[in-house]
């Protein structure tokens, strides 16, 4: 089955910075890519027909609809040079719900989406498109984001497509979270499916609560809750990591590192972990959100995408079918 990407686009860097991302990957011969571009609907806003001057916003619209359409042309003739299975379009609405509705609609595997490594205040003044993504889409999502980006932007205001392409570069640390729940064994044959790149170092690690001294109720993989000593759970664990990463391809696993990791927040304990080791990049799993007030599938990769500095793949753990891709070195 032909796996497809969807890339949501605009004119921003961090746009840049994930095609680039994904043209510096080795897909399967037959991946389909489409790239999107959505317009927010100026008529869809509340009381649009009521606002003073809205004839002329709806001109601008129109003209601004224009421009994209153009740019996306050439932006869409570029990367087709790199991936000619490449298809591209401009929708209109509101630019997260179009996202994720032109995902479920096109039957995407996996959207790849640039994200700033603004500071967590921004994040959560602004909002982010890539946290909302994470959120709604029905299938797995990759945030891009580079820490040396933003601080080009910081110190040169604009930069340029090669200064970018410069900063660009394979995950040499990788960081994955895991649980006991059911299905995260699909997050781990997502890892070992990847080409990494040589050399690349594995952290696999799962977040518990720090030690009770009474018995306490554990949820056990395949079980469900039981009451259980701390001891006798803790080995639960560290059995279910190193079953885990038996599953890893043996090329890998003398570079991976498992822990155990005690701390009352997951997402914090995650967040800690990846930003002092200087990971590239964060894999976690999360089952699909079936609407959007659906909590379950992103309280823990919503907290930890806002507070990271790298980028970051939330694997749909339930998926029938998943890209595969590999790295290429910087050298090629």
């Amino acid at each position: 089955m032909v796996a497809r990407v969807l890339i949501p686009v605009d004119n921003q860097e961090c746009t840049v910075s994930a095609l680039k991302s994904v043209m510096s990957r080795s897909w399967d011969k037959d991946t389909e890519f489409y790239l999107l571009k959505v317009v927010e609907d100026f008529s869809q806003l509340l009381y649009a027909n009521e606002i003073v001057h809205s004839t002329a916003l709806s001109n601008e619209q129109e003209e601004y609809t224009y421009e994209m359409r153009m740019w996306l042309s050439d932006l869409t003739d570029s990367f087709c040079q790199v991936f000619p299975n490449t298809k591209s379009s401009i929708e209109r609405g509101g630019v997260v719900q179009r996202i994720c509705e032109f995902a479920g609609e096109w039957c995407a595997d996996y959207i790849v989406i640039g994200s700033h490594d603004r500071m967590l205040s921004y994040r959560c003044a602004l909002s982010s498109v890539a946290a909302d993504v994470i959120k709604l889409a029905p299938c797995s999502v990759e945030v891009v984001r580079y820490r040396e980006l933003h601080k080009l932007l910081m110190q040169e205001g604009k930069i340029t497509d090669e200064e970018i392409q410069a900063i660009v570069h394979p995950p040499y640390k990788v960081l994955v979270a895991v649980d006991e729940k059911p299905n995260i064994d699909a997050v781990i044959a997502w890892v070992g499916s990847i080409g990494w790149p040589e050399n690349a170092q594995f952290k696999l690690i799962t977040v518990a609560e720090p030690p009770h001294k009474a018995e306490i109720s554990h949820w056990h993989r395949g079980i469900g809750t039981l009451y259980t000593k701390e001891g006798q759970h803790n080995k639960v664990i560290e059995s279910h990591l190193h079953n885990l990463v038996a599953q890893l391809p043996e090329t890998m696993r003398n570079n991976v590192e498992s822990t155990l990791v005690r701390h009352e927040l997951p997402a914090t304990a995650i967040v800690e972990i990846a930003n002092s080791w200087e990971a590239d990049f964060v894999v976690l799993g999360a089952s699909p959100a079936r609407d959007e007030f659906e909590t379950d599938r992103v309280s823990t990769p919503l907290e930890v995408s806002a507070g990271l500095h790298c980028s970051m793949a939330v694997v749909e753990t339930t998926a029938e079918r998943q890209p595969s891709f590999g790295w290429r070195s910087i050298s090629e």
